[in-house]
């Protein structure tokens, strides 16, 4: 989280939390629950999944009730055919969370075709439940503000188009080498990529950390 920010999040322990794997009853920052200190400013978000992805619409609906805890975001489902036409230029929205082939957040200006981001790539060496490492690769960015290391399963997917002056956030470990899963650019607004954002990646503490830190960054 850009510590800069107006927007300041304020997180509180939640018991439900030791479940996974969160130890400690003290408070501390974490994103799943807010306390009840007043939010300093307000992003309004747009959900959307693309109804071709199969799993989009399962991982919206996990992150859903996790962004409607947090009292600085006020978040709107829409149907993925009814925003694509009008990239981010929405009135009263702040940016887009967007399901499809991965998840993409879209600061107010930016817009994408997740088409030409991210190609499938049937013939990656990975069974359907390996692990991959998932590594900070430029830990200075607001969006990796308390991210760290974790590990996800890996995907069948890599980014097919990566512009150069974008910066690549998480590295994805496989017995194949490592190659980005997550970047960000400013660049006619704000914009983050992932390849990652499966319905169990909202069970990773550091992947919503990582979400919540990109919508606030975008949307501010």
């Amino acid at each position: 989280m850009n510590r800069s920010s107006k927007v300041r999040r304020i997180l509180s322990m939640h018991p439900a939390h030791q479940t996974l794997g969160v130890s400690g009853t003290r408070a501390m920052f974490h994103p799943y629950c807010p306390i009840d200190d007043p939010a300093t400013g307000t992003i309004r978000v747009l959900l959307a999944s693309h109804p071709s992805d199969l799993g989009a619409s399962a991982a919206l609906a996990a992150l859903e009730p996790i962004a409607r805890r947090q009292r600085d975001l006020e978040c709107e489902r829409m149907d993925f055919d009814a925003v694509a036409g009008f990239g981010n230029g929405l009135p009263n929205v702040d940016c887009m969370v967007v399901f499809a082939r991965g998840l993409h957040v879209l600061g107010r200006g930016a817009d994408f075709n997740a088409e030409t981001i991210i190609e499938d790539c049937p013939d990656v060496a990975e069974e359907p439940s390996a692990d991959m490492e998932i590594t900070v690769a430029a830990p200075w960015h607001p969006v990796l503000d308390r991210v760290g290391s974790f590990v996800a399963r890996a995907v069948p997917r890599r980014f097919g188009c990566v512009p150069e002056d974008a910066t690549c956030l998480l590295l994805g470990k496989t017995s194949g080498g490592a190659h980005p899963v997550a970047w960000a650019w400013e660049f006619q607004g704000r914009r983050f990529h992932t390849l990652l954002g499966a319905r169990e990646d909202f069970h990773r503490p550091d992947f919503v950390q990582l979400v919540l830190n990109a919508i606030e960054w975008a949307g501010s």
